[in-house]
């Protein structure tokens, strides 16, 4: 509710400073009321974004992020070492040496032809692209459930929020709206009184 009065707020502030500076014609009004649709769609893009960073910090601390990172990036560096066809052998101690499998561990056939067909594409793209930082922790986010900015964006979106937009829009379409009416009321009275004025017999001299 409180992003919605500001929501609220930003159409009949636009629309009041709109007026305010002369604009009071119907194409003002609709200028106004885009102007307003982008102010409101910007405060929702940057209340998601804060409450995402939130959620980050408590889900993916920055450190052990980094940490996983950097890792993440030598261990790209040493696969696509290995050539384009590593042997079987050569994965095996991979796994093993890169911490792939559990300490003491040796990894089956299976799994070693598993990791060398789907693991082993992903390290060598994130060697080729480079990796950066942010997709990581967008690719980190999504295994434990951290939404996307979009998904988020989405996730949060309800009846409530197009209510208060339309709110705004009108305010700010019809704060410029009516105070095109009433400078155009104003206009006729004083032409109105500028005919009255010409009727009226001049007193003679």
């Amino acid at each position: 509710f409180e992003i919605g009065w500001i929501a609220w707020g930003i159409g009949a502030g636009a629309g009041a400073a709109c007026a305010a500076l002369g604009g009071r014609t119907q194409v003002h009004a609709i200028l106004c009321a885009a102007i307003a649709l982008a102010g409101i769609a910007g405060g929702k893009a940057l209340a998601v974004h804060f409450d995402r960073l939130k959620i980050e910090k408590e889900f993916l601390p920055e450190e052990a992020l980094r940490a996983s990172f950097e890792k993440c990036l030598e261990d790209a560096r040493l696969w696509c070492e290995l050539g384009e066809d590593p042997s079987f052998e050569q994965v095996r101690s991979f796994m093993i040496q890169r911490g792939y499998v559990y300490e003491g561990e040796v990894p089956p056939r299976d799994e070693i032809d598993g990791f060398e067909s789907e693991i082993g594409p992903s390290l060598v793209s994130d060697h080729r692209t480079p990796l950066t930082f942010a997709a990581f922790r967008e690719r980190i986010g999504s295994k434990v459930g951290v939404l996307s900015f979009s998904e988020h964006f989405r996730a949060t979106l309800s009846p409530f929020d197009l209510l208060w937009v339309l709110l705004g829009l009108s305010s700010a379409f019809g704060i410029v709206q009516n105070a095109g009416k009433q400078q155009q009321a104003v206009e006729q009275e004083a032409r109105k009184a500028e005919r009255r004025a010409r009727r009226r017999p001049v007193p003679p001299s």
